[in-house]
């Protein structure tokens, strides 16, 4: 049988096939091996124990993408989830994980939550910075059920995850899209006023028609390494747009004379918070390449 893990746990793996779930093991074989299942695998399974409900993966189906951190395989689209306040969002922080996860080749939409926390002055100026970028975004309050049809749109008959640090009420959408979920719900710490972890595994979970979505454990730090300096630019979609207008084919747009990035940047028409992601994260290459190279 073939079928998707839906959760690795205790060292067993939960096989969802067609309406069915089933607890698994792995084979002695692909225990040994130095690449783990992870939940999304795509899998082929045997049933060793009608009874029980339990059964042992055979084989690890090719994977089409994978992230590393958090642990998954095989999703269509990330929804990358941060609050209008507590915790307040970082925009360098955004930035970075939608050029991680594009590198992946994944579908990225912007989620801000906790709208209720926030003025209508607050709204605009934080989703002004992404206006021009064509991502997707949904504004949405877990506590008032804002947004609920877009994130439901958004989740219909694709295999998605919610990203994004601790605190900004990834959980609490998703017990709001489905109560039964029950899925724990943490508080901001007072001290730091950054969420506490409350999810601490992925587990995939059905959602509208032939959808499955997971929470994913929040983190505050992505690393850059295997993008190079020439994919960077296209990872901001604004950027991308323009950069077949600069003067010099090779412009890393940012000091080049007749360079269309930095213009729109002096005409507005690049955020300034944008355009400082990736000039950081263009330094942080270089130094990377230059340190591997010595």
């Amino acid at each position: 049988m073939t079928g998707r893990v839906i959760k690795a746990h205790g060292g067993y793996y939960f096989v969802k096939s067609n309406s069915r779930i089933v607890r698994c093991y792995a084979r002695g074989k692909l225990r040994q091996q130095v690449q783990r299942l992870v939940a999304g695998d795509l899998v082929n399974f045997t049933i060793v124990d009608e009874e029980e409900n339990e059964g042992v993966v055979e084989e690890v189906l090719p994977r089409k993408n994978q992230l590393i951190r958090p642990p998954v395989a095989n999703i269509d689209q990330v929804l990358i989830v941060f609050a209008f306040a507590q915790p307040k969002p970082i925009p360098m922080l955004i930035d970075r994980m939608l050029v991680v996860i594009g590198a992946a080749g994944l579908k990225r939409a912007l989620c801000f939550n906790k709208s209720d926390l926030a003025t209508k002055e607050e709204v605009e100026r934080l989703t002004s910075i992404y206006k021009n970028t064509g991502y997707p975004i949904m504004i949405t309050s877990a506590k008032t059920g804002k947004g609920h049809e877009d994130i439901m749109n958004f989740l219909e008959g694709k295999v998605s995850i919610f990203s994004g640090p601790s605190g900004v009420g990834k959980s609490a959408l998703l017990n709001f899209i489905n109560p039964e979920f029950d899925l724990e719900i943490g508080e901001l710490s007072s001290k730091i006023s950054r969420g506490k972890h409350t999810t601490r595994l992925v587990q995939f979970l059905p959602v509208g028609n032939e959808g499955l979505v997971a929470d994913t454990p929040g983190f505050t730090s992505l690393s850059l390494q295997g993008i190079s300096l020439g994919e960077l630019g296209h990872l901001f979609p604004e950027i991308a747009r323009l950069s077949g207008e600069c003067r010099f084919a090779d412009c890393s747009h940012r000091s080049e004379p007749g360079c269309a990035v930095h213009e729109a940047f002096i005409t507005n028409e690049i955020q300034e918070s944008r355009y400082e992601s990736y000039l950081k994260f263009y330094e942080e290459i270089q130094m990377a390449d230059e340190d591997y190279k010595r």
